[in-house]
């Protein structure tokens, strides 16, 4: 469907098609980001707004760049927090194409040790070193559905590290499901998470780009303000 789409516009508008040609070609030429780097988080983005053409449009750019399925499946299943199971059921089909592209082989599993916790407290003390102060969120969760909180937290724990994906790579990816969704209070929490983690105003720049290409001047707008 995409590449009908830009067939189309070739026909109609051969201006704004050799345009959007010379843009995607910068937007996903190395840079802070590679290109792979930038793929999958588009993959991701394009999971979250249950968008499956674009979705897989990226998957297989991304695998292209030298993705491997865990990557992909990593950088999906880091979704859930923030866009729920429909967001996974989307991105299940991004799986099913990387599994059918990459080499069948031993899978590549990194382990990872995340400690669970283990009482509502812990998870407050969690948050207040995430946040260096309690979210209104947080405290209204635990108020009145503290085992959602308690549930929430540990999803979020162990979705939310370095794994085979980077946190950072998560975070700016979650910085630009929400720049793109212009929710403004989700991406001031995903991107302080990613400045903690050393992203550079530059990578914040290739994020905002990467969101033009999902909506328009407004992604880039709105990503662009983030920059210091």
């Amino acid at each position: 469907m995409i590449l009908n789409g830009l067939k189309i516009l070739e026909q109609y508008a051969p201006q704004v098609n050799q345009a959007v040609s010379v843009i995607k070609d910068e937007v996903f030429s190395d840079g802070e980001l590679s290109a792979m780097e930038k793929h999958l988080l588009l993959t991701g983005v394009y999971a979250a707004r249950r968008m499956e053409d674009s979705m897989l449009y990226h998957t297989k750019e991304a695998i292209g760049c030298g993705a491997s399925i865990e990557e992909i499946a990593d950088i999906l299943a880091t979704c859930i927090i923030s866009r729920g199971i429909p967001a996974w059921l989307t991105g299940v089909e991004a799986i099913k194409l990387a599994m059918a592209l990459c080499e069948t082989g031993e899978k590549d599993l990194l382990q990872k040790t995340i400690r669970e916790f283990q009482s509502v407290e812990a998870c407050i003390r969690y948050y207040e070193k995430e946040f260096d102060t309690l979210p209104d969120w947080v405290a209204l969760l635990k108020e009145y559905q503290p085992d959602v909180l308690y549930k929430y937290t540990n999803l979020r724990n162990t979705l939310l590290v370095d794994h085979q994906v980077s946190r950072k790579l998560k975070e700016l990816m979650l910085t630009a499901i929400n720049i793109c969704d212009q929710y403004r209070k989700g991406i001031n929490i995903h991107v302080a998470n990613a400045r903690h983690l050393g992203a550079k105003n530059k990578e914040i720049a290739e994020v905002s780009l990467l969101c033009l290409t999902v909506t328009g001047i407004s992604g880039w707008m709105t990503g662009s303000s983030l920059i210091e």
